[in-house]
Parts: C-alpha cells; sequence; structure tokens
C-alpha cells in the first residue's frame, strides 16, 4: 500500500495528503523526532541524538520523571496512523516486522510539551496535528482504512547524518 503521509528525518519534514470524501487534505509541515527535541528538561537534549537514526536506535526512557535515557527518532518503515485515546494524539503502528531496532512501539506524532518527545514525530506546527486528528477521526468514524504514514531518511544532506560520532 502506497503511503499517504511521509516523514522525511534527514529534512525534518512531515508531508503528503490523504483524500477523504473526494477532497484531497494536504499537509507540509516542519518535524522533528526523539532525542528530546525542543525540550525544556535540563540536560535533556543531545542535539546527536535527536534526529540521528545512524548514530542510535534506542528509544528513550524515563524513570521517575527523570530522563534515564536520551532516544532516537522513530524507524524507518510504514505505519498505520489512528487516533488515539489522548485528544490530539495520533498512534504510529508499524506495518512490518521489519527492524525496529528493538523498540516495539509507542510511536506518536503529537505537540511539543515541557519534555519534548522520546521517538515520536513532533511538527513545529501544532495545528498541523490537531488538523490531522481530526481528519483520522473522520476516517475512523466511517470505518474507513486507517491512512499509512512512511518515515524515511533521504535528502542532499543525509551525509550530515553519517558524519556524525557514534554515541557510546
Amino acid at each position: 500500500m502506497a503511503a499517504d503521509l511521509t516523514y522525511n528525518i534527514a529534512e525534518l519534514r512531515l508531508q503528503g495528503l490523504i483524500n477523504y470524501k473526494g477532497k484531497k487534505y494536504f499537509f507540509d509541515s516542519r518535524a522533528f523526532s526523539g532525542g528530546r527535541g525542543g525540550s525544556t528538561t535540563p540536560g535533556a537534549v543531545d542535539r546527536r541524538l535527536a534526529n540521528n537514526p545512524f548514530a542510535t536506535h534506542v528509544k528513550g526512557e524515563e524513570t521517575n520523571n527523570m530522563i534515564t535515557k536520551v532516544g532516537g527518532p522513530i524507524p524507518m518503515g510504514k505505519y498505520s496512523m489512528k487516533t488515539s485515546s489522548t485528544v490530539n494524539r495520533i498512534d504510529l503502528f508499524p506495518q512490518t516486522n521489519g527492524n525496529l531496532a528493538g523498540r516495539t512501539g509507542g510511536f506518536q506524532i503529537h505537540g511539543t510539551g515541557p519534555k519534548g518527545s522520546i521517538g515520536c514525530i513532533v511538527p513545529a506546527d501544532f495545528d498541523d496535528v490537531i488538523r490531522l486528528y481530526g481528519l483520522l477521526s473522520d476516517i475512523e468514524d466511517e470505518n474507513l482504512p486507517a491512512p499509512v504514514l512512511q518515515v524515511v531518511a533521504e535528502g542532499s544532506d543525509i551525509d550530515r547524518f553519517l558524519r556524525l560520532p557514534a554515541i557510546a
């Protein structure tokens, strides 16, 4: 199945279109993933991890409201998009048993917050999250197939990820 939206880790871009009831809903948003990008928690942001799938493939962890491991971005692959039980959060479900680098799930599209994100996609404009959540809700109400998101890492600046030192 072809993807409706694409999140390009290298270009930090969530874009594409979803067709619903004969209308095309376009999305084109600057977005970040993982590594607590945009976090206000002291010591939480490590830019080498924030958007670098080649340096790390670990999901971050939090214990007692303290960050114990900074995570990397969502693994590349295809995901079904569905509304979360939390308003204005979109759950992402892997479509294949491909390489998720040991991660089992918990991937979302959501807005920024005081703690940032541990491996989710975070559009810079929260209106894009609200619009996507509303559209998915309408699609689900009609029991239509879930739209598909493809996560890739490609583009003219992909080499900047490869030059960064590995994190122990």
